[in-house]
Order: C-alpha cells, then structure tokens, then sequence
C-alpha cells in the first residue's frame, strides 16, 4: 500500500520473535527441570533417561529418578503455573484491573479449606483431590450466588460498578474461608499441621496426578485464545462493547467460570502458589501489549515456565532439603514485581510495547488514497466520499429501510426510569437518514439513560423501540451493531492499550467472529485516524493521553465502526474550540452521508447551530421534540433549565446568552 506504514499489531516478525523466545524459555525450564535435582545438576541425565547415552545400573537409576520423580513434578509445574497465570489474565479482563490475581474471587480459599479438612483427618491422593475440588466447586456456587449482580449488570452505571461488586463478593469469600482455614489449623493435630502448612504455601512434591492439570490448560489456553477478539473488544467497556456487538453478560460470566476452574484445579494439584497470577500476566501485558489474543497463550507459556525454574531452584538451592516452591516464588516476586512496576513507569512517554514499535507519524496513511486502492478489491469504500464500511447484512438493512422510507430508529410511547424515580414519560420519536438530533436537558434529567435504551443497553419499563422497522430486542447483536453505535459519556482507558488498536476494535462488528483484522480494517482504521487528527498518536498508548485526545480516540472508534445511527453522549466533552468545531463538522458530514445522529449538549447554543432536530428532557419527566428552530427558543430553554435566558442573533447562527 503506497505511503502506509505496516501497523503496529501487523508484524509477523515481531510475533515470530515473541513466539520463539517463548519457545526458548519454555525449553529451557523443562531441560533444567528435567536434569536438576536434589543431587545438583548433571548434564547427562536427560539423554540417559531418553536411553541416549550409557548403561547400566547407573544409567537404569538416572532413567528412574527422571522419569519416575522429575517429570511428573516438572509437568505439574508446567500445568500450575500455566493455569494460575492464565488465570491471572483472565481475572485481570474480568476486573479491569491489572493487579487482581487468580486468588481474587475466593475459589483457592474453597479448595484450601476443602484440602485442609482433607489432611486434617489424614486423607491423601484421590480423596485429597475430592475435598479440594468440593470446596472450589462450593466456592463458585456461592461467588455466583452473592456475585450475581456484577455477573449481570450492563447500563453505563451499572458497568462502572459490575467489577466492583464481583470483587467485593470474592474478598468477603475468600476472608470467610481463611477464618475457617484458621480454625481448621488451630484445631489440627500436631502430627499433621506440617503437612497441612506446607501445602498452603504451596508445594510440587505431591502434585500427582499432573495429567488432568495438563489438559486442563490445554482446553482453558484454547477456549481463552478463542475468546480473544470480543475480550479485547471488552477493554473499552461494556456498554462499548455491547454497542459493538459482543455478549457482554455471556462473555464475563464465561470470564467468571473459566478463570475460577484454573484456579480450582492448581490449586487442587499444588496448593496455593502465590505472584505467578499476577507478576507474569503484568510483565507481559508491558512486554506484548493488552491484545488478549496474544497475551493470554503468553501467559499459559511464561506461567509453566516461571513455576518450573522456580522449583528447580527449589530443589537445588540448599540441596538435598528441598524449599517450599510457594515460599520462593512469593520471596522472588515480590522485587520482580516492584522492578516491572518502575519499567511500566519509566518508559518513555508514546513508547509502544517492545515488541511492536509505533508506525512512523510521517507516513500516516491518506484516507483518500488507502479508500480507492482497497475499492479495487471490493473491500473498502473511502470515508471522503460519504460512503460506508458495512457488512453485507447493514447494506441490506439500509436498502431496506431507504426503500420503505422507514425510520432508522423509532420510540412510541417510552417510559425510561430508576426504581421508584421516573425520568421520562410517553416518548414518541422518529430518528431518520439525515437528521442531526440535539438532546438536551438539565443535568439528571435523564440524558445518559435515554441514550442508553436507544442503544439497547438498558430496557425501558414500559413502550417500544424499533430499529430499522423492527423491534430493537429481536436485532443479533453483531447486526445491530453494524446499523446503530454508541459513543459513552466516559470511555474507559484501558492499561496497555495503544491508540491504533482502540480505533481498530470499531470494526468489530463488520468482520466474522472467526477473522483475524483485515486490510479493509487497517485502512478504514487509518482513515478514522486521519479525519480526527490522530495519524501522529497511533502508537501510544492511551494511559498516556490527555483527556481531550482520548475522547478523539473513542470518536475515531466510532467513525471506523461508521454505523448507520450514531448515538453520541456529550462528544465536546473535554475537547478544546478548535477540535469541538472539527468534531461538528465531521457529524455534519456523516449526516450528509445519510447518517442519522443524536448526541447530548450542554451548550444550547451549540446545539442550535449543529442540529436539524432538538429533543428537550424536562426533570419532571417531560420532553418536547421537533424541529430545532422550533424547539429551541429562549423562553422554552429559560423555562427548561430554570434561568432566564436571552437569544442573541449572529451571522455564525443563535447565540444563547444568561439574561
């Protein structure tokens, strides 16, 4: 592609030398693993134990130990540290916060005490394993139960609290269990308190049998990677990420369940393993960035790894006594861990993660250029020429709905509220191709929340809502996403996150679930940039902005989404004059193009020189709606915000004045 530099997320060779230093590093652990032992290291165990090289009684006992004793430890290593690492991402996902672990919900302590009971009577083996998966499964029923509302929660409020909950529900969990874990030890014979001490802190020596832990990872590796395009989609939010399409209540519970089985089953195989959830996912998200499709096959990888050359040392260190592998890993993590801190806050402000440098701001890709060299292969259509990005199913929604002249979005009579406080009343409105709606109104009128159920995102008590003639709940979620789109009043900022890959998650909807990001992609994501003046940020990272350029950001995701019903909640929010009149600008363009958009002022007097049509939301619950000329008047906007108001005529258009 001519001027185009090769995105960031693009470059098979960066991967390629991912994936091998991986490979590298996995190699390494199992070859240490396999010949360092209590007896010290020798460099020809592992090919005697592969019958390559000796005989005799020698090479028979060299055979045995490797086989009999290392392996299995060196494979349930590799299992339990995949897992908890795994783990560890996925909890990160699920609570958006980079320092939750896989301990966070409270399972491990289900199956701590479970196994605690177990050795406390002096069962062993398969009974242990039992009791240790009881707890874990008791654990998650109850994390289900009293968590159920940050499962389920997904309005804009609701999603800001979701996490909260769910982590508040696992902390009461896990406190409850450690007070029974307490109890259980206080109480536990002295024979076998040692046992029981050392499998808290964690230890491998026991950790039989490592086949199920194995496929465990094998199966939790596959079905996370799988889920890696929606969770990255995930990262912006969920109200975001349910106006592009992803099953947001169905991928946190999957999130949910996923995570805690990994935990229960280290956690049933090896005890309790700390810093492995949390130090490894961390040190890869600042080494491969937050992509989940990238980062969490890393994890499982690193995280077996990191486990077995931790018991290795283990073993070794203070030969022939063994360490408890737990104890080291906790004592190793924790200045790791604070070293990882102060890379992530010493790195040069715009560096892009190691292994995907920033495209160079010079070669910033024309939109003009990319949209006719990608047209030829019937894959993308140029944003300057007013045309579209849609899937085949949003182009035939659109014929549909032109040809019928039906609107593109239609609310009768819509009651909108919280419990026990009524916001909007009777609402009838029809948004067609064309029409540039102001929403306006004083603050808690209700403004969010109308956005929200035009979305989809929260259900109204009472009315109806249709979306291209048909009813807006019966629309596949992928489908609707590629007709209507929402832009949030305060767009996450995810950890790790660059600005190009922000953009480009606007494309969710318009590719198959299955389909890695196309050509058509890149370009339409370098378009979007270019219109809003971002070609120069693409590859820093969003944590590193100001607020004004990640709300440029979030607008960008929106225009490469490019749906057919725009719903923008305060867009002018935190940006300066200049890029407040771009911003209109470009709405005003995409309503030209036979957009149809509503987007929520503060500035009556914006909103009157932008907007075609004018919606007013009285507190009382309410409206007027109409044409803007008609609605937005001063004595009806004095009347509204409850301050006189004075209307100042002016070549630019009304000026909207405090009387």
């Amino acid at each position: 592609m001519s001027g185009a530099p090769e995105p960031a997320g693009r470059r098979p060779g960066r991967a390629r030398a991912a994936g091998l230093a991986l490979a590298g590093l996995v190699g390494l652990s199992l070859l240490l693993g396999l010949s360092c032992g209590s007896a010290g290291c020798e460099a020809g165990a592992l090919p005697q134990a592969l019958g390559w090289a000796g005989e005799g009684p020698e090479a028979a006992l060299t055979q045995a130990i490797v086989e009999r004793l290392r392996l299995p430890r060196v494979l349930a290593g590799f299992a339990v540290g995949g897992l908890l690492a795994l783990a560890g991402a996925l909890m990160q996902l699920l609570l958006r916060n980079p320092l939750a672990d896989p301990y966070v919900l409270g399972v491990s302590g289900g199956a701590s005490l479970g196994a605690v009971l177990a050795l406390g009577y002096g069962l062993g083996g398969l009974a242990l394993g039992v009791s240790a998966w009881g707890g874990a499964a008791l654990s998650l029923l109850l994390l289900l139960l009293i968590g159920r509302q940050g499962l389920r929660g997904l309005g804009l409020g609701e999603a800001a609290e979701a996490p909260s909950r769910l982590l508040l529900s696992g902390v009461l969990l896990a406190a409850g269990w450690q007070a029974l874990i307490t109890l259980s030890l206080a109480l536990a014979p002295e024979a076998r308190l040692r046992g029981m001490l050392f499998w808290l802190i964690g230890e491998l020596s026991g950790a039989e049998p490592w086949a199920p832990a194995l496929a465990v990872l094998a199966l939790a590796t596959a079905a996370a990677t799988a889920l890696g395009a929606p969770l990255k989609v995930m990262l912006l939010g969920d109200a975001r990420a349910q106006s592009l399409g992803v099953p947001v209540r169905k991928l946190r519970l999957a999130l949910c369940l996923l995570g805690a089985a990994c935990t229960a089953v280290a956690v049933t195989t090896a005890g309790a393993l700390g810093f492995v959830g949390l130090l490894v996912p961390h040190g890869l998200r600042l080494l491969l960035g937050a992509d989940p499709r990238r980062l969490l096959p890393a994890c499982a990888l690193a995280g077996g790894s990191v486990v077995v050359l931790a018991d290795t040392l283990a073993r070794s260190l203070l030969a022939p006594a063994q360490l408890p592998v737990g104890a080291l890993l906790s004592l190793l993590g924790v200045p790791l861990f604070l070293l990882l801190l102060m890379r992530g806050e010493g790195r040069p402000s715009g560096a892009a993660p190691a292994d995907e440098p920033a495209p160079p701001a010079a070669e910033a890709v024309d939109p003009g250029s990319a949209g006719k060299e990608y047209l030829a292969h019937g894959t993308f259509e140029a944003v300057e020429a007013g045309e579209s990005f849609e899937s085949a199913e949003a182009v035939e929604a659109v014929e549909v709905v032109d040809a019928a002249a039906t609107p593109r979005l239609q609310a009768r009579a819509l009651d909108l509220g919280h419990p026990g406080r009524p916001l909007l009343r009777g609402l009838d409105l029809s948004l067609r191709p064309g029409e540039r709606w102001a929403l306006l109104g004083p603050n808690g009128a209700g403004k969010t929340t109308l956005l929200q159920a035009l979305a989809g995102l929260r259900p109204p008590q009472a009315g109806q809502l249709e979306l291209a003639g048909r009813p807006l709940a019966d629309w596949p979620l992928r489908e609707a996403a590629c007709l209507r789109g929402l832009l949030p009043q305060q767009p996450l900022v995810p950890a790790g996150l660059r600005v190009d890959e922000a953009v480009l998650l606007g494309r969710h909807p318009h590719r198959d679930a299955a389909v890695r990001d196309t050509p058509a992609d890149w370009a339409a994501t370098a378009a979007a940039l270019q219109r809003l003046g971002l070609a120069a940020l693409a590859g820093r990272r969003l944590d590193e902005l100001s607020g004004g350029e990640r709300q440029r950001v979030a607008l960008a995701g929106l225009l490469a989404q490019d749906p057919l019903l725009w719903l923008l909640d305060e867009p002018l929010a935190a940006l300066d004059l200049p890029q407040q009149q771009r911003l209109l600008d470009l709405l005003r363009e995409r309503a030209d193009a036979g957009r149809s958009l509503m987007a929520s002022f503060h500035d009556p007097s914006q909103a009157a020189r932008w907007a075609s049509h004018a919606l007013l939301l009285a507190p009382d619950g309410r409206w007027q709606a109409g044409p803007a000329e008609e609605v937005l008047r001063a004595e009806t906007l004095s009347a509204l915000y409850g301050h006189p108001l004075r209307l100042l005529a002016t070549p630019q258009g009304p000026v909207f004045v405090p009387a």
